[in-house]
């Protein structure tokens, strides 16, 4: 990957990405008429540019400047790739750029079984662990069995309430458990995590 981040070179992929989408900006900023024609050539330019990093567009810009953000896909070791991607991006006029997919404000929930589970519905659990903190995420229907489920509930949860750079860079380990765990009925509920995380 060191290869990678040498984007000085004007024949490095990184920077006829960048070339491209800076004269094509307006165009792409119009998404929504050919979306998926656009982020199909978007996509393959990006991942040659950036391989294993990925981006998205937020919806319902009208009137103001379109956001791109840059994720490292929740992988800690991609946050050198991303930081050189932001840097190595020319002046846009009808973009604006964002590093690690952010927090989202308000409520969040997330589609599971054929209905919106609410992070309210979600209990957690703190603790120390040096520097970082540990995460302890209570479900009132937690199955074993099914506990791969969960894990991505739980990691997408996490991912909408903390932003991304903050779960990869401040959790140092995400457990999860159910109602028959002792520490469910002393657990608070899930968007109260933010502000503990802050605190």
């Amino acid at each position: 990957m060191s290869d990678q981040h040498n984007v000085t070179e004007p024949t490095h992929p990184l920077w006829e990405f960048w070339r491209g989408f800076q004269e094509n900006e307006e165009k792409l900023s119009q998404v929504e008429h050919n979306r998926e024609r656009i982020m199909a050539a978007l996509g393959q330019a990006f991942q040659q540019a950036a391989p294993g990093l990925a981006f998205e567009i937020e919806e319902g810009t009208t009137g103001r400047r379109r956001e791109l953000i840059l994720s490292a896909n929740g992988n800690p070791d991609y946050i050198p790739l991303v930081e050189q991607v932001y840097a190595a991006a020319p002046e846009l006029h009808c973009w604006r750029l964002t590093k690690f997919r952010p927090r989202q404000p308000g409520p969040v929930s997330l589609p599971y079984e054929g209905r919106l589970m609410h992070a309210a519905e979600v209990r957690f659990q703190v603790f120390n662990d040096g520097d970082r903190i540990g995460i302890l995420l209570l479900f009132g229907n937690y199955r074993e069995d099914a506990r791969h489920q969960f894990v991505a509930l739980g990691r997408a949860f996490l991912e909408r309430l903390l932003g991304e750079y903050d779960l990869m860079t401040r959790i140092s380990f995400v457990d999860y458990a159910g109602r028959d765990s002792n520490l469910y009925a002393e657990a608070r509920s899930l968007p109260d995590l933010p502000g503990t995380c802050d605190d």
